[in-house]
This record gives C-alpha cells, structure tokens and sequence, in this order.
C-alpha cells in the first residue's frame, strides 16, 4: 500500500507532462497516457516482491514465465493495435503477475495499513537514494569515459564483451535470497551454513560458466558479428572482473545480514556507522578508484586498458569485501571446489575436442558442455546429486498458488 500511495504522485506529474512529450516528437498522446500506468504497475510489483523475497523467495522465479508467457499469448490479439496494442499487453501481463504475487502474500496483509511504518522508511530513504547514485555513476563510468576519451567504434565491440561477460551474473541470481535468510537468523551456526551453501550453490554454476566462456570466447562474440572479434582480450578480462563481482555480492549480502538495524528503530547516526552505509559506500569508493585509472589507461589502450581498470577495482572491492565478511567465516568447501574444477576440467576437454565455428554448432556445443559437466559432477559430489531430488520433488510439488507449511 505504501508503494502505491508514493507511486500516485509521480503518475499524477507524468500524466501532466504527457502533452508535452507527445508535442515534442509530434506523436498522439494516447501511448503516453496507457504508459502511465506502468509506474503504479511497477511500485506495487516492488512492494509485493520484496514481501515475497522475505518470506518464500524461490516463488520470484515464477515472475518470468508468468509475465512472458501472458504477453506471447496476448500479442497475438492485441498485436494488431500497433504501438498502443503492445504497450496494453504488457500493462495486462504484468497485472496478471501481480494477481499472482498478491495472493500468497495477502497472509500478512491482514492488519492494514500502518501509516507510521511508511514514516519509518521515508526517514530512511536516503541511504537507499545515496546508495543508488553511486551505483548508478559507476555503472555508467566505464562507457561514458571510453566514449569520450578512445574512438566511438570501439563502444560497440565494449558493449559485446560487456554483454557475454555479464551473463556469468545470472549464477549470482542462486544467491539471491541469502540476505533475507541471514537476516531472520538469530543462531551463527545457521547463518555460517546458510552463507557457505549459497557461495558453494554459485559456485557450481558460475565456475563452468566461466571456463566456457574463456574458451568459446570467439564463438560467442561471432554471434555477434566478426567486425567485433577486436574485443576478444576485452572479453577475457571482463569476465574475470564479473566472476569476482559475483562472489563480491555474496560476501555483500553475508555483511549486510549481519546488520539487523533495519528490524529495529534506528537514528540517522547509527544508520551512519553501520554496516548498510558502509555497503552502500562502495560504490563511491569504486568511482574513485575507477576514474583515475580509465583517464590513465584509455588513452593508451583503449577498450582493453577500460576493462583493467574494472578489473582492479573489481579484484580490490572484492578483497575489502571478503576480508570483512569471511575473516571469522569458513564459507567455502574445498573439497566441492575441486571437485566443480574437476567437472569443469572434463567439459573443458570436450569442448577442445568437438570445437567448431558457427551460431548453431556453439550453441550445440555449449548445451551438451553443460549436460557432460552435471554429469560428471553427480557422479563425484553428492550434494549435486541432492540438489537434483530436491529439483526434482519441487517441480513434482509444484502449486505456485498455495502456500506449503513450511512457507506459513
């Protein structure tokens, strides 16, 4: 409800604007005004799924085929509006999820709307906002600084290996719902399991990822096109950079659940010392770090000395993070480790083996480089083999509409 009622203003204003954003590009006013409802749309998705998150996170994944599959089915009717027609599909996809995340959650809606809880938030707002522009600049920083100071051709192969590179991220997505975890447990010893399950859950599928991207690395930009093989040292080096983004992130959330000042009643002072701040921080100190070494490394070498820069601000965030997160906590099992390298050493084989050039023939490739990888890990780990029953019993089980014992 709080979403909501601060999503209101920001429509009202939009809605005034429209006029001018319609007269501005001589178009009719009518996509504008179906527009605006996106932004009511998108505040109360927020709300709803940061409830969700909390209490049963794994039913976030359902966000995806609810919404897509809904919008394939409506643009076969609505298509035919044209623009309006596309945007209307959306709007009733997206409402179509929202039905679906209200009705597990409306459990915990039973006690209304508590006016001094939105009050709370509001006075806290600010670090959520100072943590965003940081983010924000230094998400910015690498492209913006390359295209002012190296060739403008040169943002189109970037933003190729920026591209391949940030699929390695979709692995940091299994850790997704450690800092809600962490943050409901009291006991250490379940929060060390649970932070040491998520970093071993990541790196199961990040390392394979990795390699196969290390080693198709070609392939995978000729899929872009050949004219952008010339960002092939690029790639390399920005796919180690996100590796450690990713642990950084678990490290991240393992700080932040720590910190349970966002249970409590809090001063503008002890938000300051505190562990979110000092998170939310990072991002200015990353700005600081990267803008020095891209004026002094693009120059010289362009693309490649853009994505060093990323990479040592990437390899120190990560050793400012872990050192405080893991100084007192074991979280990773080097036998599972060595054990993921193995399986990754025999896909690696294979992929040397069958090598060959080609969208489909890459794409062959990198399915049934995937498929020998699981294999050979279930046959060594058990904790693969474990994770494939509770796959499997959970697809078996699957009722996204209800709420299982465990969930209330």
């Amino acid at each position: 409800m709080g979403n909501l009622l601060l999503s209101l203003p920001l429509f009202l204003i939009y809605v005034l604007m429209v006029p001018f954003f319609a007269d501005s590009i001589k178009s009719s006013p009518s996509v504008f005004y179906l527009s605006a409802f996106f932004i009511p749309i998108y505040f109360v998705e927020a709300g709803l799924n940061a409830v969700i998150n909390s209490k049963f996170p794994h039913r976030l994944a359902y966000k995806t085929p609810v919404v897509d599959l809904s919008k394939l089915a409506l643009i076969l009717w609505l298509g035919q509006l044209g623009l309006s027609g596309v945007v209307l599909c959306i709007i009733i996809a997206y409402c179509l999820y929202l039905c679906f995340a209200f009705y597990p959650v409306k459990a915990f809606m039973k006690d209304g709307f508590d006016l001094s809880i939105l009050k709370g938030w509001l006075s806290s707002s600010w670090i959520v906002l100072y943590g965003a522009v940081g983010g924000s600049v230094y998400g910015t920083l690498d492209i913006l600084l390359l295209g002012v100071l190296s060739s403008a051709s040169s943002l189109g192969s970037y933003g190729v290996a920026s591209t391949i590179a940030g699929f390695l991220k979709l692995s940091g997505s299994l850790s997704y719902a450690l800092y809600s975890k962490l943050l409901a447990e009291e006991k250490e010893v379940r929060r060390e399991a649970y932070a040491k399950e998520a970093m071993m859950l990541t790196l199961m599928f990040l390392l394979p990822l990795f390699v196969g991207c290390i080693l198709l690395a070609p392939n995978l930009i000729e899929i872009f096109g050949s004219k952008y093989l010339d960002c092939l040292q690029t790639l390399y080096i920005l796919a180690f950079a996100t590796f450690l983004g990713v642990l950084s992130g678990i490290a991240s959330a393992v700080i932040l659940g720590a910190e349970k000042m966002d249970l409590e009643r809090f001063s503008m002072s002890q938000l300051a010392r505190s562990n979110i701040f000092f998170i939310n921080s990072l991002g200015y100190l990353a700005i600081a770090i990267t803008t020095p070494l891209l004026f002094l490394f693009i120059p010289r070498y362009g693309m490649v000395g853009c994505a060093t820069a990323i990479l040592i601000q990437s390899a120190l965030y990560f050793l400012i993070v872990s050192y405080k997160a893991f100084r007192r906590t074991r979280i990773v099992s080097y036998t599972r480790f060595l054990k993921f390298l193995l399986a990754s050493s025999i896909m690696s084989i294979f992929i040397r083996l069958v090598y060959a050039t080609g969208t489909i023939e890459t794409l062959l490739i990198i399915l049934l480089g995937a498929l020998i990888y699981f294999v050979s890990l279930s046959l060594i780990d058990n904790g693969t083999r474990n994770l494939a029953k509770k796959i499997f019993d959970e697809i078996k089980n699957l009722r996204p509409f209800t709420q299982t014992r465990t969930e209330k």
